[in-house]
């Protein structure tokens, strides 16, 4: 018995209906916390170690988990043992390919969870778990101003070696997918289902480009384990744990990508959201976490440098208090028309900047709202300064 197998019995504990109360008094008791404490203990005395070392830390981590599993389930270490071995014979592992909490691969953001997973089964290119990650989210049944974002993000991430991660579901989450695959950059689908139960089944293709891609797909779950509802929540966790950021295209009130925001934000993850018009009902979710502090995602941009809120607001500050100069000094010296000119020669500059930007967006830049700033835009598109395609804005 080892710690390999001592850490994958207890990740299938649950499996185990027959054990149902064991696995209950083994997470009453937080052994999770106990295992890391002692672990990075353990690793902290053999940091300068050799490999055999290395190889008596392994044996002492086994020890001690035995140790600490049988005080806990009250049963002695011999007991302990042949129940094990009894139940890790009964799982046919024999092609899945799986890491466990002590690998050097395994993301340090799960860890922060309570009920972080001893085992993550996983297909593909296991590498990009050492890639900063951002994890993307958002609604099925998206607007064409959030396909327009995954488009945009996805070629972005990928110019910028930054890996996405997202839940392979339909909307946002496929989006985002395609997107990585179309710019060549780094994909990671996490799955409320075993990697043998694709889910939804729809996209077994896309799952399958993503791991020919250099891509992984990864799950907690046993490999046959079929989808069920409490599992699509229990998933959320890992994508709000697995990265520092977490970006919320559109969302609606009581969707699933709110139940991972919350999840990040007990986390003190640093969460962006793409601000949406009112009158658009997946945007209420995304708007409210606006409201509630997340970071507005104005361009790719902000993520890849990591804005802090302070960093941002300064950002926004320098931005409105230009606009404001320039607004006195053209009501004392311009006329109104000449006013628009100015502003639109601002608004040319700002697109010209970031190559497409949204009607919301520019709004929000400017410090106006959507009615001041529309005619504006309209009088560019006709004398042919910009290009709009939707509510989007493109330079010519």
């Amino acid at each position: 018995m080892d710690i390999d197998q001592i850490l994958l019995w207890l990740h299938c504990l649950s499996t185990f209906k027959c054990h149902d109360d064991l696995r209950v008094i083994l997470r009453t008791h937080k052994i999770e916390k106990d295992f890391k404490q002692s672990a990075n203990k353990i690793e902290g005395d053999s940091s300068d170690s050799t490999d055999s070392s290395d190889l008596n830390a392994r044996e002492v981590l086994t020890q001690m988990l035995i140790n600490l599993i049988a005080q806990k389930a009250n049963m002695s270490k011999e007991t302990l043992i042949t129940l094990m071995d009894t139940q890790i014979q009964t799982l046919d592992l024999s092609k899945s390919h799986w890491i466990n909490c002590t690998s050097s691969y395994y993301p340090s953001g799960l860890l922060d969870l309570e009920d972080f997973p001893y085992i993550l089964f996983y297909r593909g290119n296991l590498q990009a778990l050492s890639t900063t990650k951002v994890s993307v989210v958002g609604t099925r049944q998206p607007s064409v101003d959030g396909k327009a974002m995954c488009q945009w993000l996805g070629a972005h991430l990928s110019k910028c070696h930054i890996a996405m991660v997202s839940g392979l579901a339909f909307g946002i989450d496929a989006l985002m997918h395609h997107a990585i695959l179309k710019s060549s950059g780094i994909n990671i689908a996490i799955l409320p289902s075993g990697l043998n139960a694709i889910t939804p089944i729809a996209h077994e293709q896309l799952a399958r480009q993503i791991t020919s891609s250099h891509g992984l797909i990864i799950s907690e779950m046993l490999c046959d384990t079929a989808p069920q509802k409490y599992l699509f929540l229990r998933r959320n966790r890992l994508i709000a744990a697995i990265s520092n950021t977490l970006l919320v295209v559109e969302a609606g009130c009581g969707s699933g990508s709110l139940n991972t925001a919350s999840h990040a934000i007990a986390l003190n993850r640093t969460i962006y959201a793409m601000p949406g018009s009112l009158r658009n009902p997946v945007a209420k979710g995304t708007n409210q976490l606006l409201v509630d502090g997340a970071i507005p995602f104005i361009c790719p941009d902000d993520i890849s440098f990591g804005y802090s809120q302070a960093k941002l607001a300064s950002h926004y500050q320098e931005d409105r208090a230009c606009i404001s100069d320039l607004g006195t000094a053209q009501i004392e010296s311009e006329t109104q028309i000449e006013s628009e000119t100015q502003m639109g020669l601002q608004i040319v500059k700002l697109i010209s900047d970031y190559g497409i930007m949204g009607l919301e967006v520019i709004a929000m830049r400017l410090g106006l709202s959507i009615n001041e700033v529309l005619p504006i835009l309209l009088d560019l598109v006709l004398n042919e300064k910009i290009q709009q395609q939707g509510n989007y804005f493109i330079n010519r």
